[in-house]
């Protein structure tokens, strides 16, 4: 009966030991679900239970000195079996505790009410160990850590907090928590996840958080060169828009001046015969008549009237009249060669060449190829008094050096025009020339 009676005790013992092991088992359970949490978020958690595991390792000791008095009296398979099971649970706790050790950034877990449940060491550094005394409640974490909204004076909204969001089953990450500590303002990037039973209540959160200095400087940094490339850009572009507006403003200006070109050119031709007009010829005539008495060198003026004009007008109309002085201007251009020589209509039908640097013998010449050009033109005037073709009367007059004072180039012009009258006077159809001898001699030299 005795026998019986302590059987029926050890097998009552053997059941509450083997209820013992489910209870390990659980709890063995609990951190595997605990440690694969965190290796699912290893790359952003660093997590450490030091606490727990410590209270369950002196439940388990107080368990296994329990179970080991029973066994010596009772027997050996519940100590096998105990010893297996307990040396399992402790090596994977060793394992879990080196794991979180090694992790670079501060993690902690609360409990479903909020309360912290376990801080890892580089947690208590980043927050400080006095900052962790006065902690009863994770929604106490903002004010008494100092954590705030970053960039802003506006303490950290508790809803906000990822452990917070955790503890209502959801997965959370933020980058905008600064912690200030005396005067240092450390940012803070935090994620947090909640941990779940098998029903899918939420058991325990799980939060971890690290410095981010650098990585903000960096992105400062990253920002002030976008910004600094971006003024470069906006530079670039402005002096490109500003080039271009530049050599819009080049061609409007060139523009500009070749209109006001083409308008002091139109100022100075004759509209009909596109040579220079009257206005023009004095103006140059007077300037030449400057720059030659200074370089000591002769200049020579060609008067020319187209013959009896007025008839051949009346004759053959105005029509008729404007192609003949348009043709003999022409003819008077091919006839003059050099650039510095000018042809201008003097008014009517008579016209100009003026001929710098040309002594007396070169202006005939000049005045010889203008009367050839005008003869074969052969411009027919069958009522001419002298002849069947428009011809010309020719006035030239030379000096040999331009003086500086007591004359002026309208001298000149009144000597060709003399040389012109006689021409006329002499029937028409001729060269007259007439030189400055001496300011009181005229030398006139006829063409038969």
């Amino acid at each position: 009966m005795e026998k019986i009676t302590t059987l029926t005790t050890c097998q009552a013992e053997l059941e509450r030991v083997q209820q013992e092991v489910v209870k390990l088992q659980k709890e063995k359970a609990n951190l595997e679900i605990l440690l694969q949490t965190i290796i699912e978020h290893a790359d952003q958690l660093e997590v450490e239970l030091r606490q727990k595991i410590q209270t369950i390792l002196k439940e388990k000791q107080h368990l296994e000195m329990m179970l080991l008095e029973i066994t010596r009296e009772r027997g050996g398979p519940v100590e096998t079996l105990l010893s297996d099971k307990t040396l399992e649970a402790t090596e994977s706790e060793k394992k879990l505790v080196q794991f979180l050790e090694t992790m670079p950034m501060g993690i902690f877990v609360v409990d479903a009410k909020g309360k912290l449940f376990y801080i890892n060491q580089k947690a208590q550094q980043i927050l400080s160990q006095e900052i962790i005394k006065e902690l009863v409640i994770i929604t106490q974490l903002p004010s008494v850590s100092q954590i705030y909204l970053a960039n802003s004076n506006q303490i950290y909204p508790v809803s906000r907090l990822p452990i917070v969001r955790a503890l209502q089953g959801e997965s959370a990450a933020v980058d905008d928590i600064e912690l200030h500590q005396l005067n240092k303002v450390i940012p803070l990037e935090m994620w947090a996840t909640p941990i779940m039973n098998e029903q899918g209540v939420v058991q325990y959160a799980i939060a971890a958080f690290q410095d981010i200095t650098l990585r903000k400087r960096a992105e400062l940094e990253k920002i002030g060169l976008i910004k600094e490339r971006e003024a470069k850009q906006a530079s670039l572009q402005l002096n490109t828009q500003i080039q271009k507006e530049i050599q819009e403003r080049h061609k409007v200006e060139a523009a500009l001046r070749k209109a006001h070109q083409e308008l002091d050119r139109l100022a100075t031709l004759d509209s009909l015969t596109q040579v220079a007009n009257h206005r023009y010829l004095d103006e140059y005539l007077k300037q030449e008549w400057q720059r030659l008495s200074r370089v000591k060198a002769p200049l020579s003026l060609i008067l020319c009237n187209i013959d009896y004009f007025k008839q051949y007008n009346d004759t053959y109309g105005s029509t008729a009249g404007d192609e003949c002085l348009q043709q003999v201007a022409q003819a008077m251009c091919r006839a003059v060669k050099r650039l510095p020589d000018l042809v201008a209509r003097y008014g009517g039908e008579e016209f100009a060449v003026v001929l710098p640097n040309t002594d007396a013998d070169g202006a005939v010449i000049v005045a010889s190829a203008i009367r050839w050009e005008v003869k074969m033109l052969r411009l027919a005037y069958h009522h001419s008094p002298i002849g069947q073709y428009v011809t010309l009367s020719i006035g030239v007059a030379s000096i040999a050096q331009p003086p500086e004072r007591d004359m002026s180039a309208h001298a000149l012009v009144t000597l060709a025009d003399m040389a012109l009258y006689e021409a006329k006077a002499q029937g028409r159809n001729r060269i007259i020339l007439k030189t400055f001898e001496s300011p009181a001699k005229l030398v006139t030299i006829r063409e038969p």
